[in-house]
């Protein structure tokens, strides 16, 4: 697959919609001298002081581009990866629906649920995934959120998330 539009489209758009439930990226990585390949979401502030869970303070999501990193300086990576922390998903009430989603799922087990996607977004199996899994998180973390999820805002996504992959060499 083609890393630029085709994996950024696909990578941008499952941040977006993880961003949309309120997770936000970790960008210290961004700023390290060394290959980055992924973003790593983690829970609001707000639902981890609320909640007082210390599974909460943990990294839920990773969505990272797989491949070869020479084949990515040259455009080509094999897909786009969504992985979820299976103890998060089970202290959040998320496991089982996450996990009942098939499509794209090549990984479930006592630490993980990973997808890997290397079809182009506006494929029809693809928006088929997308909207399945993200409808079920959305619905779920409403309800995770109550009222309060007006008052959670919005973080929004680091502009060097669009720069990815980055290199040093």
């Amino acid at each position: 697959m083609l890393l630029d539009p085709m994996g950024k489209v696909l990578f941008m758009e499952i941040c977006k919609r993880l961003r949309d439930n309120k997770w936000t990226v970790d960008d210290h990585q961004f700023y390290k001298d060394q290959d980055v390949t992924e973003a790593v979401f983690a829970l609001p502030d707000y639902l981890i002081e609320r909640e007082g869970n210390p599974e909460f303070e943990k990294d839920i999501a990773v969505v990272k581009y797989e491949g070869d990193p020479q084949k990515m300086k040259e455009n080509q990576i094999d897909g786009v990866v969504l992985k979820f922390y299976t103890k998060r998903l089970k202290a959040l009430g998320l496991h089982e629906s996450i996990s009942d989603i098939k499509l794209f799922q090549r990984k479930n087990n006592a630490t993980s649920i990973e997808f890997f996607v290397d079809q182009v977004f506006a494929d029809e199996k693809v928006q088929e995934w997308f909207e399945k899994l993200f409808c079920e998180l959305d619905e779920q973390m409403t309800g995770i959120y109550g009222d309060e999820i007006k008052e959670i805002p919005i973080v929004l996504l680091p502009k060097k998330l669009h720069d990815l992959p980055l290199h040093t060499t």
